[in-house]
């Protein structure tokens, strides 16, 4: 099975399998179901930094911005 791969916001987490990951790295998680059968799933969350772009109105076109932005204190992504 391919590896479930997320992007976050840096101060972000992640829930998978009733754990919130906030690092970026490689996890291995094992789940058991109630028959007894496990599964073995592998989790990449990548952590992306967020940047400061100062540029003049109508600089920046329409989807050309950074997945991390913050407007007036509130976290806005595009994912």
């Amino acid at each position: 099975m391919p590896p479930v791969e997320a992007a976050i916001c840096q101060g972000e987490s992640y829930p998978f399998a009733g754990t919130d990951y906030d690092s970026s790295g490689i996890y291995t998680i094992t789940l058991s179901s109630s028959t007894g059968c496990d599964s073995v799933m592998t989790l990449e969350p990548t952590v992306l930094q967020a940047e400061a772009v100062i540029a003049p109105p109508g600089v920046l076109g329409e989807g050309q911005h950074h997945p991390c932005t913050r407007w007036n204190g509130i976290d806005r992504h595009s994912r």
